[in-house]
């Protein structure tokens, strides 16, 4: 009976023990559900967004695998960026299994997460960086970085030029918001449709008109001459020089030259005449090919020889090459007999400047301040450079370089406006009669005086003195006319 009982337990347990293994089979073949659960980043820019993966089913443990990094194993990731987000979940029998493609996080469309006021202060005059921006972010408890397009780190930027400005703005989330201003300034100030009347040598009968536009306006003027009008009148020859006061108190300047103009019916040549102390000059070399009278000068070809000749009266112009910017620029050349003929080179009502002339002159500018400045302040100002003259010290004086081709449009009067140009000379050799020499380097003018020397003066490339220059008289020296 015993023996029966421990039979009867036997098959009790081992139905027991099938009844527990049946059961097994039957959850394992149950499918698992998947649940996913997405927080979207708060703010555009951020990285605060999150899936979570619920499984319900399944034979634990169960495994998850994400695309985007294979070292995260967890049901729920965090601190996710916008965009979409890949999964494979298994269980422990690898019986169920599923892959779960495009999981989007997504952001706010509005990229203005902040509440920001702006106060911007624009350049009052052109040119000018004192530019402002400055920043309130309002409602944030968090810490804000920035970062401005013109390298700035700061919340607010000042001290800067007109244009726009681009800053952007982080938090310690992530989130960011660009934001951009515009910093304005005045148009530079200009001048149009500028009008000089020239004046008669030596009279007070020129004029300056014209239009100014920039700034701000209303705006206030001061002539060197001590005029407060826009225009001025009444004015002889000289340097005159603007400045222009705007509304915001920005201030411009601009610098003319009045030359006078005189006009030589003999030759019909217009010139340019300036006024310094109480001498009026010609501000150019002269043109002339007659004298006062009317009779021609002579000229003669480059094969003569004039050296032996015992009266040599001749001129050359300088434009040895037609169409040379220089040849127009520089005058004529004129022999030393030329100059002291009675009929008068220069026209009438002018004489060829005298030894007297040139020395009180010269003692206006020092007494102006410029002893030791006599040549600069009556050189011009654009033209005496050689750039090229060293490199083609041979043939400088042929015409085969022309460094005044860089000559722009501005006034090349100088601080006086007499306008002194290295034009050289022309003398003989016996290579070559017509033969320029120290063309762009000197120039050369030929004096007279009443003791009936030889007298010249000349100027040097590199060199602000005034000197006595060369006396060969059947050289061709330039010649500067002075109002009787």
């Amino acid at each position: 009976m015993q023996f029966r009982e421990s039979i009867i337990l036997l098959i009790l347990v081992s139905l027991i023990m099938n009844s527990c293994k049946k059961e097994n089979w039957v959850a394992k073949e149950e499918p698992f559900e998947v649940l996913v659960s997405v927080t979207d980043v708060s703010c555009y820019g951020g990285k605060d967004g999150s899936i979570k993966i619920t499984v319900t089913g399944g034979i634990e443990p169960i495994y998850y695998h994400w695309a985007h990094d294979s070292k995260l194993k967890t049901s729920e990731i965090k601190n996710l960026a916008p965009g979409t987000y890949s999964i494979y979940i298994h269980d422990e029998g690898d019986d169920n299994k599923k892959t779960i493609k495009d999981i989007e996080v997504k952001q706010p469309e509005n990229a203005n997460i902040f509440d920001i006021d702006a106060k911007i202060t624009h350049n009052l005059c052109n040119g000018l960086k004192d530019g402002k921006v400055d920043l309130t972010v309002n409602g944030m408890t968090t810490t804000l970085t920035y970062k401005w397009s013109n390298g700035a780190t700061t919340e607010d930027i000042e001290g800067v030029s007109a244009g726009i400005y681009t800053v952007t703005i982080n938090d310690e989330l992530g989130c960011l918001q660009l934001d951009t201003f515009r910093i304005m300034e005045p148009e530079p100030f200009n001048y149009g449709n500028i009008e000089i009347t020239n004046p008669t040598p030596g009279q007070n009968d020129g004029q300056i008109n014209m239009t100014i536009a920039g700034g701000t306006e209303p705006y206030a003027y001061n002539w060197s001459n001590g005029a407060t009008t826009k225009n001025i009148s009444n004015i002889s020859s000289g340097w005159y020089s603007l400045e222009v006061i705007d509304k915001n108190g920005c201030k411009d300047t601009l610098k003319k030259m009045v030359h006078g103009k005189f006009m030589d019916p003999i030759n019909e040549i217009e010139y340019k005449t300036i006024t310094i102390g109480s001498q009026t000059w010609m501000a150019e070399n002269l043109k002339g090919t007659k004298y006062s009278n009317g009779d021609v000068i002579g000229t003669t070809n480059k094969d003569a020889d004039i050296s032996s000749e015992n009266n040599p009266k001749y001129e050359w112009s300088s434009s040895r090459n037609e169409g040379r910017i220089w040849g127009e620029l520089m005058g004529h050349y004129y022999t030393w007999y030329v100059a002291v003929d009675s009929r008068n080179v220069c026209p009438d009502g002018w004489h060829v400047s005298t030894r007297e002339d040139w020395l009180k002159l010269e003692d206006h500018i020092v007494k102006e301040g410029h002893s030791i400045e006599i040549g600069s302040a009556l050189k011009g100002t654009q033209s005496w450079f050689c750039e090229t003259c060293f490199s083609d010290w041979e043939h400088y004086g042929t015409g085969s370089i022309n460094p005044y081709e860089k000559r722009n449009d501005s006034d090349d009067s100088g601080i006086y406006g007499f306008g002194a140009l290295p034009a050289g000379a022309i003398g003989y050799t016996q290579y070559d009669w017509e033969y320029y020499y120290y063309v762009y380097l000197s120039g050369f003018w030929w004096s007279i005086s009443k003791d009936g020397n030889i007298h010249s003066k000349k100027l040097i490339y590199g060199d602000n003195r005034l000197f006595n220059g060369d006396v060969v008289p059947y050289r061709g020296y330039s010649i500067r006319c002075v109002k009787d």
